[in-house]
């Protein structure tokens, strides 16, 4: 008897101790919440706080899929982007984003004509091809918004949320202007048009293409720009080809052209040249640390697909059955999406064994119109009608 009285004298005075710390944590919670929204009201936004809230998660998960899923209802022409983890949307009509336990997380109306959607990081920048607005989001809310006198010609985004935007500017032919947070960097010319621009990451450079007409052949300059001594990189002139894409890395510069598709570093070289002015060029991708073409031709229902790396290494030869949809790249995996198939290219093996699986052609649902690789093993089909998350 004694024994079990002190026993339950133990356990009395444990569930005393824990009554007791549980209502002192919850008491400094209450605390620290009310300091926190005295102390720092300017800095706690609605913005702010959703935020915070993303990553509030109250489900409980009671087991592990291979898939996550959501629905919704595309507008017609809807472009698609990937804001890790997030999905967004962009129409003519607006603006939107989901996440992956199916909430949505922004809508904005807007009224482009010819709505275009850059994609880095958690950023989306959205612009009316020669329209004169712009618009720069996460997932979660429109960070700035911007007017211009004329229209824009063409932009690109970093994942730091700086952006750059050629457009054409008074008493000027062609004018590039990139936006950072302690600033702004502007280039002019008088006499050439600004047709492409590129934010390479990791850099404070900003790429672009200027383009004129000389005697009737045209001539560019691929000319890259340090944004903090505003002192140029690199200017090479290209006679006789009219500039078509330009992507960057941080160190290599690629530019396709009507003849060629060249790759040149940040001293001016050009490291690789690789023609195609006597094929069917059918396309122009570009993802992480690999561009990629693709060639059709006339005398059958097969395309090629050529897979390089932004180094100019030519690394892959695909054939295809199909227009590429969408094409994606993560580390070392390159994804390619044609209607019905997804081919999964591993750059890289490590082993044998991986070698002899580094190629995979995946069949998949027709509706699927764009692949996005969201981690290592991962990979999202989008839709007009929903999405799928998928790991490997």
């Amino acid at each position: 008897m004694d024994n079990r009285n002190a026993d339950a004298e133990y356990y009395r005075k444990s569930a005393t101790v824990l009554h007791t710390v549980r209502y002192a944590v919850l008491l400094a919670l209450v605390l620290l919440i009310v300091i926190g929204f005295t102390s720092f009201k300017k800095e706690l936004t609605y913005d702010n706080l959703r935020y915070i809230m993303r990553y509030a998660n109250f489900n409980i998960s009671h087991g592990y899929s291979d898939t996550n899923s959501l629905t919704y209802s595309a507008d017609e022409g809807s472009l698609y982007g990937y804001l890790k983890g997030d999905l967004a949307m962009l129409s003519s009509k607006g603006f939107r984003t989901y996440d992956f336990s199916g909430s949505s997380l922004i809508y904005e109306k807007l009224s482009f004509v010819n709505p275009t959607m850059k994609t880095a990081g958690k950023y989306a920048l959205c612009f009316d091809v020669a329209g004169t607005s712009l618009e720069l989001y996460n997932s979660y809310t429109n960070i700035e918004s911007k007017q211009f006198d004329y229209g824009i010609k063409d932009a690109a985004v970093r994942s730091d949320g700086s952006y750059a935007v050629a457009t054409a500017a008074k008493h000027i032919r062609s004018k590039v202007s990139v936006f950072e947070d302690d600033g702004e960097f502007s280039y002019e010319t008088r006499d050439k048009e600004i047709v492409a621009v590129s934010l390479p990451e990791n850099t404070d450079k900003v790429n672009f293409v200027a383009l004129t007409v000389d005697n009737g052949d045209f001539r560019f300059l691929l000319m890259s720009y340090n944004t903090r001594n505003e002192k140029p990189v690199v200017e090479k002139e290209f006679v006789g080809e009219f500039p078509l894409k330009l992507f960057s890395t941080e160190d290599m510069m690629c530019v396709l052209t009507d003849r060629s598709l060249h790759f040149v570093d940040y001293e001016g070289n050009t490291v690789k040249r690789f023609d195609h002015a006597s094929d069917n060029l059918s396309g122009f991708y570009s993802s992480g640390n690999f561009v990629a073409l693709t060639y059709t031709r006339s005398v059958s229902d097969v395309s090629t697909l050529r897979i390089f790396r932004t180094d100019g290494t030519e690394i892959k030869t695909e054939e295809l059955y199909d227009n590429i949809l969408s094409f994606c790249a993560y580390k070392d995996t390159v994804y390619a999406l044609e209607k019905g198939s997804l081919h999964v290219v591993e750059t890289a093996p490590e082993s044998e064994a991986d070698a002899e699986n580094a190629r995979r052609l995946i069949e998949v649902d027709g509706v699927y119109t764009d692949v996005f690789a969201s981690a290592e093993d991962e990979y999202i089909l989008v839709s007009p009608f929903g999405a799928v998350q998928i790991s490997k």
